[in-house]
């Protein structure tokens, strides 16, 4: 593959932190991958899977009469009465976004030591990609099929290990699969419920008492190799370890209960479950080759919309003043400031011609002139912008103005003119 700068991100270490991770994703379904050829982990997230209650607290007579008793409750002085109707106007904690399954693969080397490995970003097409000795993974989130697809090619027959955890409580199953030789696995998963404000206590969240009183999500994890493939439900966190494997791929669906308005779409947690069931029933006859081109003429689609070209524009490149433009020579040398630090900011870039000692004509500041080496019109555009002027005179006049305020306002007179005039230069 022929790389292109600008459309590909590329780094010769795995992901240490959360935010070095590639993102992958079509806005229902996403993932933060690692990219470790032995360790991975692709951090998953579905936009659905938020905690807190998803339809506001109903109150006897609406939040207005609640403010009323409030206020009523603080003019006789009863603070107490006045806090408590208060809180009955405010919903409880909720917070977007919740971390949703962490999925692990470790993959057997017979104790050799790491070999070196690249990750890349393919932002055109929508993949990323980890590459090492024996290993190729290719990673992405399809947005014509609504599914994380996962394809890991091995050099040899080789062991590996899928565990599936999750911050929340969640149960975990086998159920049948639609290929044959597939495991797959069904994850039934709550989020914890917000406390109302008044129930008192420190925990922000409880567990849910109903199916709708907080986020239900189910999600469905198909994995088809040439290897061996079996469910493990009894470690720690549910796995599916496959034995002699020379390539495995990985189908991940999810769902929530609950529609984007906030409408119950299904009764119950049984009826989710089926749905991502359904959803790779429907996938099954399709090979991962046509998901994958499926997947990238959807991103393509959208990726193409915009064009981005930061190419160095043509001819010569004009000479950048190595200080702030508040250190200019036609600015002077700011009080308590020595004349050689002056000096030296007014200096050119590397390989250009130092410009003349002492303030650059008033004539030839307005006409853009300086250095006959410079481009005409450039310290014009880099130093007298009102922004760039704003700056310079509040780094130079900031102590001195605040100094002038307080005598003045110890005076009891009125803040002179001209220091109205230098807080605010004109443009």
């Amino acid at each position: 593959m022929r790389l292109d700068p600008r459309h590909h991100l590329l780094d010769r270490t795995p992901a240490r932190d959360w935010t070095d991770a590639y993102p992958i994703g079509n806005g229902h379904l996403g993932a933060m991958v690692f990219g470790d050829p032995q360790q991975d982990r692709l951090q998953v997230n579905d936009a659905g899977v938020w905690q807190g209650r998803p339809d506001p607290r109903s109150l006897p007579g609406g939040a207005a009469a609640a403010v009323l008793e409030a206020r009523e409750a603080a003019l006789r002085g009863d603070v107490q009465a006045a806090d408590a109707a208060t809180r009955r106007t405010q919903s409880g904690n909720a917070q977007m976004y919740q971390p949703f399954l962490d999925l692990r693969i470790h993959r057997s080397t017979g104790g050799s030591p790491p070999a070196p490995s690249a990750r890349m970003l393919d932002l055109r097409n929508g993949w990323a990609i980890t590459i090492a000795e024996q290993l190729r993974a290719v990673t992405g989130v399809s947005m014509a099929d609504d599914v994380l697809l996962d394809r890991r090619a091995l050099g040899s027959p080789t062991d590996l290990a899928l565990s599936v955890s999750s911050p929340h409580e969640q149960s975990v199953a086998a159920r049948t699969a639609s290929h044959p030789g597939a495991v797959v696995l069904v994850g039934a998963l709550r989020v914890g419920a917000s406390v109302d404000p008044d129930a008192g206590g420190d925990d922000a969240v409880r567990t849910p008492g109903s199916f709708t009183e907080s986020v239900h999500a189910s999600w469905a994890l198909e994995l088809r190799s040439d290897g061996t493939a079996s469910a493990d439900l009894t470690a720690p966190d549910p796995s599916i370890r496959v034995h002699g494997a020379t390539w495995v791929e990985l189908r991940l669906v999810s769902a929530t209960q609950f529609a984007a308005d906030g409408t119950l779409r299904v009764p119950d947690a049984a009826a989710l479950e089926a749905e991502v069931l359904d959803h790779l029933h429907r996938l099954a006859p399709l090979g991962h080759a046509e998901l994958a081109t499926r997947a990238e003429e959807a991103h393509r689609e959208l990726y193409k919309r915009v064009d981005l070209d930061l190419a160095a524009p043509s001819g010569p490149t004009p000479p950048v003043p190595r200080s702030l433009p508040g250190g200019h020579a036609h600015h002077g040398a700011a009080p308590g400031r020595s004349a050689s630090r002056s000096r030296a900011r007014r200096r050119a870039g590397p390989g250009g011609p130092a410009r003349p000692h002492g303030p650059i004509p008033a004539d030839q500041r307005r006409s853009g002139r300086g250095s006959p080496a410079e481009p005409a019109g450039h310290l014009e555009r880099v130093d007298r912008s009102p922004l760039v002027q704003l700056l310079h005179h509040q780094h130079q006049h900031g102590d001195e103005l605040l100094a002038l305020r307080a005598r003045a306002a110890a005076r009891g007179a009125a803040r002179p003119a001209h220091v109205a005039r230098a807080a605010v230069p004109a443009g």
